[in-house]
């Protein structure tokens, strides 16, 4: 038993609720960071150890243990000899022998390191949770903002092109060409970043692609 509350970071404990008297495993000091037995098993010197904004949970539920004898689920905080705080959660079982005798049984486990991956886990769920507030607003600005003025382009682009082709100078066709390719080139690669936002979210279909197609349409643009 030594050995493995040693490799599973854990101690027990045992309270006589007649005799209102605490048995303390050896590794439950050596968690404490301080030798065994190195002092009277009591609440009081347990809550020398006690985070201070904790001591109200060890102290409630001694005295819950003692008005219904059972100790609830704990968690709280610790601070060693050598000032490292951990994270405890203390669980127990009432037994009661064939005299009636009653005995309260429990372990107190380091949940530390589980605690700290808990709390990582949860910052990066909001870092993802404000990089997708982030992406529904890039969202709305490739749908909308970015492509209400670029319509405005196309319509007046289509209204000259229709009424005042045939004024246009030779260099001015030219040109006019080159400014509704520009805006079409533009349409579409707007079109590409909403799609691109919404790679994680859509089916990912697998399909050949011709690479020569692709190195074309790339010389094309540059």
């Amino acid at each position: 038993i030594k050995h493995a509350e040693q490799i599973g970071e854990f101690s027990t404990w045992q309270w006589d609720l007649e005799k209102n008297t605490l048995v303390y495993s050896d590794n439950l000091y050596q968690l404490l960071g301080v030798a065994p037995q190195s002092f009277e098993p009591t609440i009081e010197n347990f809550l020398e150890f006690v985070h201070p904004e904790d001591k109200h949970i060890i102290t409630e539920g001694g005295n819950y243990v003692l008005n219904n004898n059972i100790y609830p689920p704990a968690f709280f905080r610790v601070i060693r000899k050598d000032g490292a705080i951990c994270y405890y959660k203390s669980l127990s079982k009432l037994l009661v022998d064939e005299n009636g005798k009653k005995m309260l049984i429990g372990i107190n486990s380091d949940v530390t390191l589980q605690h700290l991956n808990h709390l990582a886990l949860k910052e990066q769920n909001l870092e993802l949770e404000q990089s997708n507030k982030e992406l529904a607003s890039f969202n709305h600005i490739a749908s909308h903002d970015l492509q209400e003025p670029l319509r405005k382009i196309q319509v007046f682009i289509s209204r000259i092109a229709d009424k005042e082709q045939a004024n246009l100078s030779a260099s001015g066709k030219e040109y006019f060409e080159k400014i509704q390719l520009a805006a079409n080139r533009m349409r579409i690669l707007i079109d590409d970043l909403l799609m691109f936002s919404r790679t994680n979210k859509a089916e990912k279909i697998i399909e050949a692609t011709d690479l020569n197609l692709l190195l074309e349409n790339a010389k094309q643009e540059l």
